[in-house]
């Protein structure tokens, strides 16, 4: 990934994961990795965003695509996600943003 997108999406409050098409992570920010359980070079452990990835890298979906996943905690929060294409190349990334932590502001 180019140094200026990392530095970029460390940056911002929405959780951002790069993926290759066959749902392989790339790179997750900080924010993505506190939402959801990502490793790099693994695919998405949260089975919701591991199915609608690979469905959206073999074309099945239309994309922007918007889908919701709850965090694997005690009290789960609700995360309001999509998954878009990439700013460079054919991969796609997952944007997620905590809907349950907005609702407290």
């Amino acid at each position: 990934m180019n140094e200026a997108f990392r530095l970029l999406f460390d940056q911002v409050k929405s959780g951002v994961v790069w993926v290759e098409r066959d749902g392989v992570v790339r790179y997750a920010n900080k924010a993505a990795v506190q939402m959801t359980p990502v490793m790099l070079g693994q695919v998405m452990m949260d089975p919701v965003a591991d199915r609608t990835v690979k469905a959206a890298g073999q074309g099945m979906l239309k994309l922007p695509f918007h889908f919701e996943l709850t965090t694997q905690e005690a009290h789960p929060d609700s995360i309001r996600a999509a998954v878009i294409g990439a700013p460079v190349g054919s991969d796609l990334m997952v944007v997620l943003n905590n809907v349950s932590e907005e609702r407290w502001y």
